[in-house]
């Protein structure tokens, strides 16, 4: 095992949160897809399933926001908890109102709710290992096994929804979704602190107050709105491409290796130290990212070739996503951590669904090939934001721990 992720792992009361992040994002993963196969089975309608389900999505999106915001004021272990009770709730309300033939509003309602009440147990975790690790190596190996993690899980999703297709039927699926939810939320609330809160209430009040007003923030969360949208465009322009070429699976295993290309990318980044600072590796991996989104457009006639081209697009999506959310620790305080990390997260999946929804818009003009080109751009654009913006990465607040307050973004003594 590589010396940091040893060192990591070795950290009281991370193997539990580790865990209780796996738990609550196979629901993610899974919540989506079971939502509209149960609603379509209720009611008959594709078209009411697809509302239902994007109400659980867009609460999903306003519950991160909401829910970062609550983890910095009033800590992560009350919000968890309070939230993942809730949302378990919720997602049986769900089963109820479907199975009963309530109203489809009701429904509608609990799957809404759901979204929202949805634990942020990867954010709570995440504000959690700024405090309990110091210094770049050893956070950026952790943040790099959360996203891992999460990636893992998420990627599993789908995988268990085919097996309640099997076994039963897709609202069991929601159930196991709610078992996973409780099971996360019980193992996060369990999990041995380790570290001392955040100092003080007052200190926490004041960093969230700035968080979203920092340039450094500013920066950081127009970058992920930019690959998100690359994402998204990506996503809707791989499925096209597999029906204008009648390979109808081509889409589901491209998408499948460009997730594994996210969570070895993940494991590897965070094994090495680096060299180099944080702000300046940054721009320095977006260049290499269009490389790689140019050479998924260019591969798109060789099926193997654009599966390559999807690995390796994947393994550079992933370190971008662990700089960005290590440099959370230099650009925002202490005890806004939380909400900025579930902002900038919240902004990333707003700018996938736009990002889908303008592909689907231009796929007719411009062809599946035509909007393979559009991810580099956007990236390409991101890079250079990232680039002329560069001095905002540095640290003009006080530090997330008086360990990290004694380095710099390079990992070497201030």
């Amino acid at each position: 095992m590589p010396r940091p992720y040893a060192t990591i792992l070795s950290t009281p009361g991370l193997i539990p949160r580790l865990l209780a992040v796996l738990m609550s994002a196979m629901p993610l993963g899974m919540l989506s897809l079971a939502i509209v196969l149960s609603v379509r089975e209720w009611t008959g309608s594709f078209g009411a399933a697809g509302v239902i389900s994007g109400l659980f999505s867009g609460g999903n999106a306003l519950g991160l926001a909401l829910q970062g915001a609550a983890i910095d004021r009033f800590g992560a272990r009350r919000t968890i908890v309070t939230s993942g009770l809730l949302c378990t709730a919720m997602l049986f309300c769900l089963l109820l109102s479907g199975q009963l033939g309530a109203p489809l509003a009701l429904t509608a309602l609990a799957a809404a709710s759901s979204g929202v009440t949805i634990p942020a147990v990867t954010a709570a975790v995440r504000a959690w290992l700024g405090r309990a690790l110091s210094g770049p190596v050893l956070q950026s190996g952790a943040y790099a096994l959360l996203a891992a993690l999460f990636q893992a899980g998420v990627t599993i999703g789908p995988a268990a929804v085919s097996l309640a297709l099997i076994v039963h039927e897709p609202s069991l699926a929601i159930s196991a979704a709610g078992l996973l939810v409780l099971a996360a939320t019980v193992l996060l609330a369990r999990a041995d602190d380790g570290v001392p809160p955040p100092r003080e209430a007052r200190s926490r009040r004041r960093g969230a107050q700035g968080a979203l007003r920092g340039r450094g923030f500013l920066t950081l969360m127009v970058l992920t709105f930019l690959h998100g949208a690359a994402l998204g465009v990506t996503v809707l322009a791989i499925s096209a491409l597999a029906t204008e070429t009648s390979r109808p699976v081509l889409a589901g295993i491209a998408l499948t290796v460009l997730a594994i290309g996210e969570m070895s990318g993940a494991l590897v980044y965070g094994a090495v130290a680096w060299p180099g600072s944080r702000r300046s590796r940054l721009p320095a991996v977006q260049a290499m990212a269009v490389l790689a989104a140019l050479g998924v457009f260019l591969s798109t006639g060789q099926p193997a070739l654009l599966l390559a081209a999807m690995f390796v697009a994947g393994a550079l999506a992933a370190p971008v996503a662990v700089l960005t959310s290590s440099l959370l620790d230099v650009v925002v305080h202490e005890g806004a951590v939380g909400r900025a990390y579930t902002v900038i997260v919240a902004s990333g999946l707003v700018a996938t669904a736009l990002g889908n929804a303008g592909a689907g818009q231009l796929v007719g003009a411009v062809g599946a090939r035509g909007l393979l080109l559009v991810p580099a751009l956007s990236i390409a654009a991101a890079a250079t934001w990232t680039l002329a913006r560069r001095g905002t990465l540095r640290r003009s607040s006080p530090p997330v721990s008086e360990a990290a307050a004694a380095t710099d973004d390079t990992g070497g003594r201030a």
